[in-house]
């Protein structure tokens, strides 16, 4: 009902949010260009449940299966996390740090942002739906993305549970598109545009800082859930955050899920998208136009082997995060340190240029005053001592 081009204003800001930004986290490279994400992401798998044993929390347990994830792959305990955002309208998506949680809600409100958009499907060649594969049935969605932790310092986030409700959630949807907030909830409301209308993602529940704010949050998502039927909902959440004796933890409505370790299959997919992006966007970097597609091809060939060939490099790989900063360090030295001393300390200045986007000034103003000499000081005690450890 209202303006169109507001619309198309927000739907662009979505696809262009999650852009990597490779002047940001290379040095030395002062050029402004990113890579979409809809074109570097590689989808990824998520755990089958197995049935619960009496020790299923036991540590010893859950890195027993991470192993065997590794070595074996484990095909028949997996599906494509794809497929069970389209399959279940109410899903948490668990993990640990860097395992894609984010990533994954990203790429579905940027491919469902490219689906709500004609235009820009046929200018930058992208098939929204086709992105979010055959399991998705659900149509054009409105995507709606929400970071938790910037909605636990906004002035709509209660301060006691005797206060929640849909309507703050909603009220601090509208002031980040204001440019349609007025239409929002009748949209959201509206029971004349099929099964479901819209998708929200709500990103990072184990950022929101107390527990008492996680137990108001849940109260409010829950709200949500049955003031708008119709819309879609989908948490990320650390895995450690959301064990089953979590206050916070969400009704039996909503499935939890947990991301699985890249297969082989999906770190070779990942390096070679990488590489390509860099032949197209950073040609400068492998030699020239004339030479960057076939130094590229080169390098993604080296790196796999470097990867097949180095038991110490294999575990690495196998987690979305490092697998991005490998391919990083790869392409700035255009080749892997042979220490994996270098390679850690690397990984460690590359995680220091990452570029940490927020809407939260408090958030913004933390960063601003962080010692970074005592962070890089404090992962290399971590490190040593679990290495000592062997952990």
């Amino acid at each position: 009902q209202g303006d169109q081009a507001q619309l198309l204003g927000y739907l662009s800001t979505l696809r262009s949010d999650w852009d990597m930004p490779a002047s940001s986290i290379l040095p030395d490279f002062n050029t402004s260009i990113s890579a979409p994400l809809h074109r570097l992401y590689t989808p990824i798998d998520i755990w089958i449940d197995e049935p619960e044993e009496e020790n299923d929390d036991n540590d010893l347990v859950l890195n027993t299966r991470w192993q065997r994830s590794i070595y074996y792959e484990l095909r028949d305990e997996r599906m494509p996390a794809l497929e069970a955002l389209a399959l279940h309208p109410y899903l948490v998506v668990t993990g640990g740090a860097g395992s894609g949680k984010s990533s994954l809600g990203q790429y579905l409100v940027t491919s469902l942002a490219y689906a709500c958009d004609a235009d820009a499907e046929k200018h930058d060649n992208v098939k929204g739906l086709d992105l979010l594969g055959a399991a998705w049935l659900h149509g054009d969605l409105l995507p709606i993305y929400i970071s938790l932790q910037d909605f636990s310092y906004s002035k709509h986030f209660p301060k006691t549970r005797s206060k929640t409700g849909s309507k703050n959630l909603l009220a601090y949807i509208k002031d980040d598109v204001d440019s349609f907030a007025s239409h929002l909830e009748t949209y959201l409301t509206d029971s004349q545009a099929g099964d479901y209308n819209a998708v929200l993602v709500l990103d990072g529940l184990d950022e929101v800082g107390t527990e008492n704010e996680r137990v108001i949050l849940r109260d409010i998502i829950e709200k949500w859930t049955r003031g708008f039927p119709r819309c879609r909902v989908v948490v990320t959440c650390r895995t450690y955050a959301y064990n089953k004796t979590a206050p916070w933890r969400l009704s039996d409505k909503f499935v939890s899920v947990e991301l699985a370790p890249y297969t082989r299959n999906q770190m070779y997919a990942y390096i070679d998208r990488g590489y390509q992006l860099v032949a197209e966007l950073r040609p400068a970097t492998l030699g020239g136009r004339n030479k960057a597609q076939g130094k590229a091809d080169k390098l993604a060939k080296d790196l796999k082997f470097n990867i097949e060939t180095n038991r110490t490099l294999e575990p690495l790989a196998r987690h979305p995060l490092m697998m991005a900063l490998l391919t990083l360090i790869h392409e700035q030295h255009q080749k892997l340190p042979n220490k994996r001393a270098e390679l850690y300390e690397q990984t460690v200045e590359l995680l220091d240029r990452w570029n940490l986007r927020s809407k939260s000034n408090s958030l913004e103003e933390k960063l601003a005053n962080l010692d970074y000499e005592r962070m890089r000081a404090a992962l290399k005690m971590i490190a040593f001592d679990l290495q000592v450890r062997r952990e």
